[in-house]
């Protein structure tokens, strides 16, 4: 997120003509993705990455649209589709974040999950039934 947030940063403070500062505090040194909606609704910090699967009961409509980005493909199809349904056409979504404050800029999708097994065959679901498979969100 720094190679991304350090460009934004200095864009900003160079279009506000040094008026608007951004200091990047970067690997949750200020809350770990797991508070940042917390930090960000009582103000603690006024910009964060949220990780909503971690928040589902304060955010559940946002959650399944973070839910839907496994289930397809392309990872950065998944990202666009997610995207657009939760800045233009899910208006609970919107309320979930503008209740706290918050103004969403965007969501991302990870890239697919792999399996890194400690041994044994994982090429099927015969091969992995019975294993314990740990996962977040949709992938959970």
């Amino acid at each position: 997120m720094v190679a991304v947030a350090t460009p934004l940063a200095e864009d900003i403070a160079k279009a506000s003509g040094g008026e608007l500062t951004i200091n990047i505090v970067p690997g949750g040194a200020l809350g770990s993705v797991r508070v940042t909606l917390k930090a960000l609704s009582n103000s603690a910090i006024d910009m964060g990455m949220i990780a909503d699967f971690y928040t589902p009961a304060e955010l559940p409509n946002s959650v399944v649209l973070s839910d839907f980005g496994t289930l397809g493909k392309d990872s950065r199809v998944m990202t666009a589709a997610i995207n657009e349904n939760l800045l233009l056409a899910c208006q609970n979504c919107l309320a979930e974040y503008t209740e706290r404050d918050i103004v969403p800029l965007m969501m991302y999708s990870t890239t697919p999950y792999a399996l890194m097994c400690k041994d044994g065959d994982v090429s099927s679901f015969q091969a992995v039934q019975g294993k314990k498979v740990r996962g977040t969100g949709g992938m959970g």
